[in-house]
């Protein structure tokens, strides 16, 4: 069984950011297998778009008048340049997530492996790096 999913984030705080997250994923269940009562295997895809400020640096547009006035006046000198911050929409992130769920009993194990390959919006400056990590989580039920 196939499935899509669109998720909705609103951040607010200090600033407001918003985020939006379309996936598209499999579900691959086997039950009574290796002795286990249920092997769970979620592949999934997901894309993350949103919002951010992005500040650059722009010239004024006399920059010739400033830089004539700065050469010719070294002891008061006037910005060339400014930083302009605007608010920007695009795609932030790619992932991929492969949980697998083992189930005995009353007892899950969990393990994930998630990729994510971030990316960088329109004029921001990031160093951000492709990178993967491994999670997981045991959890015991129990019945009242």
């Amino acid at each position: 069984m196939s499935g899509l999913r669109l998720d909705y984030y609103l951040y607010f705080g200090q600033k407001t950011a918003h985020r939006i997250m379309p996936s598209i994923g499999i579900n691959l269940v086997k039950r009574k297998w290796a002795g286990l009562d249920r092997v769970s295997i979620y592949p999934n895809f997901n894309v993350l778009f949103g919002t951010d400020d992005v500040s650059k640096t722009e010239f004024y547009p006399n920059l010739l008048l400033r830089y004539l006035y700065n050469r010719n006046n070294p002891k008061s000198k006037v910005p060339l340049t400014y930083e302009k911050t605007s608010t920007v929409f695009g795609i932030m992130n790619y992932s991929l997530s492969v949980p697998v769920i083992l189930t005995k009993k009353n007892w899950t194990l969990l393990i994930s492996y998630n990729y994510n390959l971030p990316q960088s919006l329109q004029g921001e400056d990031t160093s951000l790096q492709n990178g993967g990590y491994i999670s997981f989580s045991i959890t015991r039920y129990f019945s009242f």
